[in-house]
């Protein structure tokens, strides 16, 4: 299961870099890996999965996720209680975004005033690159 393969990266040993694993686990999914087996992650209770799906898929090609159900729940996590997965979601939702859909500039209004720092200045980011 996906969950413990990244569970792994994240239990592993203080000795070995799990920067590193984390990056090879990213580069499967740049290299072609199936996006739809971060489905799990998106959906799991711990914030370090579900950063690391939204996140993943924040590296990839848009066109491999650019389905209503990943944009559904990408949406739904930039509610999420972990400012990590609501930033990484950000990131992951960011080419679906577009400054003539009525919802956009709602929604980055509402992350303009997130109480963590880090998910206010990406959507001041987006924001800007929107022209909005």
């Amino acid at each position: 299961m996906i969950e413990r393969e990244v569970l792994e990266i994240f239990e592993a040993p203080s000795e070995s870099d799990g920067g590193d694993l984390l990056h090879e686990f990213i580069n499967q999914f740049r290299s072609g890996r199936d996006v739809n087996e971060l489905m799990p992650l998106l959906d799991s209770s711990d914030p370090r999965l579900v950063w690391t799906g939204a996140m993943t898929l924040g590296e990839v090609r848009f066109d491999r996720y650019n389905s209503d159900s990943f944009i559904e729940r990408l949406r739904k996590l930039l509610d999420h209680e972990d400012a990590t997965v609501r930033f990484c979601s950000l990131g992951a939702i960011y080419p679906a975004l577009s400054r003539d859909l009525d919802g956009t500039r709602v929604l980055l209004e509402k992350l303009r005033n997130d109480p963590n720092e880090g998910v206010r200045e990406g959507a001041e980011a987006a924001t800007a690159r929107l022209g909005l």
